[in-house]
């Protein structure tokens, strides 16, 4: 029965909140290539860290044109004298732009496709859509109640796109309008992850006063 949302899993500030999150994908390539032995018979051997490595090489990594792209794990082989049958490299895509994340992924499949060919070995892929991306309009009510919220308790409201995703993704496929509204951590996924008192009495000021709103 709901009708809007706020999450509270973001890093800043209190009184930051994200109105946009992207779609993200991940992927998993696994190259399967022909055990030899790589001193007695290399050449009856097919190398599939090497097609792996060969599309690795083709398959940009970074900021590419709206959406971010990255290829996070390889790993292969059994011994170092024999030549690896098999090889799996795992990667994800990001993209405030759905489609564009879904032709990233047509296009590294293309290329792990050709790479696995030219060296003669076989490759599958297979692929997951963790969450779609969403964009809840500034003049929503939503969004308008935060920010009273946040003037109501001297916070500084600030909206802003995140590249991280959070249950709000699910809920906006479902009708819910929401936010992500920052919960007091900071350098969330890292060693040196904290939080202080004051701002967590802060955020939970604020998602009382959004609670108790009767706006």
């Amino acid at each position: 029965r709901s009708k809007e949302a706020y999450v509270f899993d973001l890093t800043g500030p209190i009184g930051t909140a994200a109105y946009q999150a992207p779609t993200m994908l991940t992927f998993t390539a696994i190259f399967h290539g022909r055990p030899a032995h790589a001193g007695f018979e290399p050449e009856k051997g097919i190398h599939a860290i090497k097609a792996a490595a060969h599309a690795i090489e083709r398959i940009p990594c970074g900021r590419i044109d709206g959406a971010t792209i990255n290829i996070g794990t390889i790993e292969g082989g059994r011994a170092g004298n024999i030549i690896p049958e098999f090889c799996r490299l795992k990667g994800e895509i990001r993209s405030h732009d759905h489609q564009r994340a879904l032709d990233a992924l047509a296009q590294i499949k293309e290329q792990l496709n050709s790479s696995a060919t030219v060296f003669g070995a076989d490759v599958k892929v297979e692929d997951a859509l963790h969450c779609m991306a969403y964009q809840t309009p500034l003049n929503h009510p939503v969004v308008r109640r935060f920010q009273s919220a946040c003037q109501t308790l001297s916070l500084t409201p600030e909206l802003i796109s995140t590249f991280g995703g959070s249950d709000n993704n699910q809920l906006s496929q479902y009708g819910l309008h929401g936010l992500v509204v920052a919960n007091a951590m900071q350098n969330c996924h890292s060693l040196q992850e904290y939080t202080t008192i004051n701002d967590l009495t802060k955020a939970a000021e604020l998602a009382l006063k959004l609670m108790l709103s009767a706006e």
